[in-house]
């Protein structure tokens, strides 16, 4: 089974096709196994074979698996109606997520803002250390989840935790002061802001954030006025969510 996860997980945005060599030499499997891995998961409905036979794309069945949790989180739904006012309001894109292993992935995405923003949408999984969703989620975690994190990512990623040594310092500090934590270094042209949730929502700890197009650096009012808008939503949806 863990095999066949880590194989889905190979599929990324911009893939159109990957066949049995490539997908071997990604997991480092033998061809062998990836064969009786891709036929396995075809007939399951996860993998779709491509017509002229040259590989494989993600199935509806990848899709199908992904919608009961997403029906189940309750935040997600209360959420939708607010995160659709506030990118009106702010001309951002606005998104919820949540930690998965060592980056965050959206579960809810809005936006009504300008058309080359183009946020990713739900079920995209975010770099932990680059992103201000990801730094917001490392802020608010206990100082011992933060440091097994950050020790994964030192061993699974060590190019990002050179890059960003004391990106997380700097975010818990940035939490502390303003409440919120930004970053432009996923995107340098978006000015990300972020706040978490104070309390988790169902054992789960949710963090919202937004992005602006912004070619150059925003002020520091503008960046705290997001950010008061943003915290603004999280504060009124815990009060929801523990009425």
């Amino acid at each position: 089974m863990a095999r066949g996860l880590d194989l889905l997980h190979c599929f990324a945005p911009g893939d159109d096709l990957l066949g049995n060599r490539e997908l071997a030499r990604r997991l480092g499997l033998s061809p062998q196994t990836v064969v009786r891995l891709t036929y396995t998961l075809t007939q399951l409905g996860l993998l779709r074979r491509d017509a002229q036979g040259a590989g494989y794309r993600l199935g509806a069945g990848a899709v199908a698996i992904a919608h009961p949790m997403l029906a189940g989180l309750r935040v997600r739904s209360l959420a939708r109606p607010a995160m659709l006012a506030l990118s009106q309001q702010l001309g951002a894109a606005v998104s919820l997520g949540l930690r998965h292993q060592l980056g965050m992935v959206y579960v809810e995405t809005a936006w009504r803002t300008d058309g080359r923003l183009l946020p990713p949408d739900t079920g995209a999984v975010m770099p932990m250390l680059a992103t201000a969703i990801g730094r917001a989620w490392l802020a608010s975690a206990s100082a011992a989840e933060r440091r097994t994190v950050l020790n994964q990512i030192r061993v699974h990623d060590p190019a990002a935790a050179q890059r960003f040594e004391g990106a997380a310092e700097q975010a818990l500090a940035q939490l502390r002061r303003d409440g919120h934590c930004s970053s432009r270094d996923f995107r340098p042209e978006i000015e990300a802001v972020a706040v978490p949730f104070a309390q988790p929502v169902d054992a789960v700890r949710f963090v919202m954030n937004c992005g602006v197009l912004a070619p150059q650096p925003l002020p520091a009012a503008r960046i705290r006025a997001l950010g008061d808008a943003l915290a603004g939503v999280v504060r009124a949806l815990e009060t929801a969510l523990h009425a």
